[in-house]
């Protein structure tokens, strides 16, 4: 009786929790102007890319200012690679096409911007070899059982935001062609060691990323490693959008970025594997 009575005390509790009015055009204030900077070096032979921006409003219908006119380098410390901003697409700095990082250098970002320096350090971690392609599809690497879609012999393969308990933290991004739309899906998910931000190993839900296969679709699928640090900043990004609502959320906060001089994003390394399969029809079965 004692514990019904203070579950009606919490619930009162809760419900007669004050609603205040927010004034948009407050939120919407000018920023501090911060530049953003966001780009990465893998072990991939291909055109590295950095995104120089500037911090925007909350609740925006513009994109955020971009950068031009800066010098951006990358330099594993005996090499150095220039990058060149794009002719069409300002802000993007992009290495050319004959560059592949090497598992074990540390890359360090070197950005030069109205005569105010930024550097990022980032270490490129080994990534660990693909799961066996059956557990691909098994839980809790998807986040509930198989539906029919659109039509017979279709399914939604929905995954988690983050998939956490694993040994090392890594992105993965997959690929299949979808017919019922008639171009390729893409989805991307996180995995991460330990456990959530409450402490429980959960499956977030929501907008997740899905797919739609059938038996005979080819996936392309894509891993990369992650350093601690870009480990933890993207789980503190996650918290701050994917994972907030709850009723013990933590205080809101910048990522931890690894920029220098108050700069804002991250620049990572990282090893990336790949490799194509096609689905069977067990794999469809719940």
């Amino acid at each position: 009786m004692k514990k019904h009575s203070y579950y009606l005390y919490i619930l009162f509790i809760l419900s007669g929790a004050c609603v205040e009015e927010v004034d948009l055009s407050e939120i919407n204030e000018p920023t501090s102007g911060r530049l953003v900077i966001q780009g990465s070096i893998t072990n991939e032979m291909k055109r590295h890319a950095v995104v120089l921006s500037r911090t925007n409003v909350a609740i925006t219908y513009v994109d955020a200012e971009k950068v031009s006119g800066a010098i951006v380098e990358i330099t594993d410390g005996a090499i150095v690679y220039e990058l060149i901003e794009n002719d069409t697409l300002p802000g993007l700095y992009l290495t050319t096409t004959e560059i592949a990082g090497e598992v074990g250098k540390q890359y360090t970002l070197r950005v030069e911007v109205n005569d105010t320096m930024y550097t990022a350090t980032d270490l490129m971690e080994p990534v660990r070899p693909f799961e066996p392609k059956a557990e691909l599809f098994e839980l809790p690497n998807r986040v509930e059982e198989f539906d029919d879609v659109v039509e017979e012999g279709f399914y939604e393969h929905r995954f988690p935001h983050v998939r956490y308990g694993t040994s090392a933290p890594s992105k993965q991004t997959l690929f299949a062609y979808d017919s019922t739309i008639g171009a390729l899906r893409q989805a991307i998910f996180y995995e991460f060691p330990r456990t959530g931000p409450q402490g429980f190993l959960l499956g977030f839900q929501g907008d997740n990323p899905t797919l739609i296969i059938k038996e005979g679709s080819t996936i392309f699928q894509f891993k990369s490693s992650m350093s601690t640090a870009h480990y933890l900043y993207m789980r503190a990004v996650y918290a701050e959008t994917k994972f907030r609502g709850g009723l013990f959320d933590v205080i809101p906060g910048n990522a931890p970025s690894n920029m220098s001089n108050n700069g804002l994003g991250f620049f990572s390394a990282s090893e990336v594997i790949s490799r194509t399969f096609t689905v069977k029809k067990e794999n469809l079965e719940p």
